[in-house]
């Protein structure tokens, strides 16, 4: 679509725009602001990567899943918001190595699912609320350094290295074993812990 416009600052897309198209506006390195209405249903991979001076993205409320890799290398992202609408999953490293995002406002209650290397290298991330959340992909949040906590209440699965290197980061709320097996790989502190951790150790010595 505009891939490389790199005088390109601000887009007001029309309401009665559908989808966006795969790379649509990547490496379009000047592009500051987007408007994104929420008639837009589908949006394709890599639609705004590597558009470093994007500051904050409010995601179309039509848009069933955000895409991979949607905002990779935004390295001036600061905000996104994930308005009550119809996304159920956020696909894999669609906000990685975004280093100066700060929040991610996860409006809607049916987004469930944060796929691998979603906030990966997102060195600035101290606030995403994750109250509904069930599953968590392998390096999610690898070294989110700034991340303070996470409130995990629904979560029932966590991949490899979901919280590695969140060095500062309390898993809240969680009842999964899985969960905290893997807050006990990554060395996570979690309000669970001294239960979960020791069955995993005792399941360990069995090996």
């Amino acid at each position: 679509m505009l891939s490389g416009c790199t005088s390109l600052e601000s887009v007001a897309l029309p309401d009665t725009l559908k989808e966006i198209g795969a790379c649509a506006f990547k490496w379009c390195y000047k592009l500051k602001s987007v408007y994104l209405a929420d008639n837009i249903e589908k949006i394709g991979e890599e639609a705004f990567s590597s558009c470093k001076s994007l500051e904050s993205i409010r995601i179309p409320a039509g848009l069933k899943v955000v895409p991979t890799y949607l905002c990779q290398y935004c390295h001036g992202l600061k905000k996104a918001v994930i308005p009550p609408g119809r996304a159920e999953r956020i696909k894999g490293a669609a906000f990685e190595n975004c280093t100066q995002l700060e929040q991610v406002m996860i409006q809607n209650p049916y987004l469930t699912r944060i796929d691998d290397h979603v906030f990966h290298n997102c060195y600035r991330l101290s606030y995403v609320n994750t109250e509904n959340i069930e599953k968590i992909g392998s390096f999610a949040f690898q070294n989110c350094y700034s991340l303070p906590e996470l409130n995990l209440v629904k979560a029932q699965s966590a991949g490899i290295g979901a919280f590695e290197h969140c060095k500062n980061l309390v898993i809240k709320n969680n009842r999964s074993e899985e969960v905290a097996k893997r807050c006990y790989e990554d060395k996570i502190k979690s309000e669970n812990s001294v239960v979960y951790t020791m069955r995993y150790v005792t399941v360990r010595t069995k090996y």
